[in-house]
C-alpha cells in the first residue's frame, strides 16, 4: 500500500460508481480488472497514463481516432477558455 491518497478510489466516487460498478467504470478508462482491484485497494498507484485516461473518461471523451480528433480539439479549446476565465476571475478577487 502507498501513503498517497487513493486517487483511483476518489475518481470512482466522483464518477458516481460503487460496488459492482467499479469495474465497469474502470473500463471507461481502459483499466482492466486486475489493475482495477489493485488501484481501488491502494496496492497500486495510478501512473500518468491511467490518470490521463481517467480524466478523458470523466470528460466523456471517446478513445482517440482520426474521427474523434476534432472533438478532442474542441474539448481542448473549451478547457483553455474555462481556465483563462478562472484565471481572470481569480485575479479580480485578489
Amino acid at each position: 500500500m502507498t501513503d498517497e491518497p487513493n486517487v483511483f478510489a476518489q475518481w470512482v466516487q466522483a464518477m458516481g460508481a460503487n460496488g459492482k460498478q467499479i469495474g465497469k467504470t474502470a473500463e471507461l478508462a481502459g483499466i482492466l480488472a486486475g489493475p482495477c482491484t489493485k488501484l481501488h485497494r491502494g496496492i497500486l498507484s495510478a501512473n500518468k497514463l491511467k490518470l490521463m485516461a481517467m480524466a478523458a473518461a470523466a470528460a466523456g471523451l471517446e478513445p482517440w481516432s482520426p474521427e474523434t480528433h476534432s472533438e478532442c480539439l474542441v474539448v481542448k479549446d473549451v478547457l483553455t477558455t474555462v481556465r483563462k476565465a478562472r484565471g481572470a476571475h481569480n485575479e479580480e478577487i485578489s
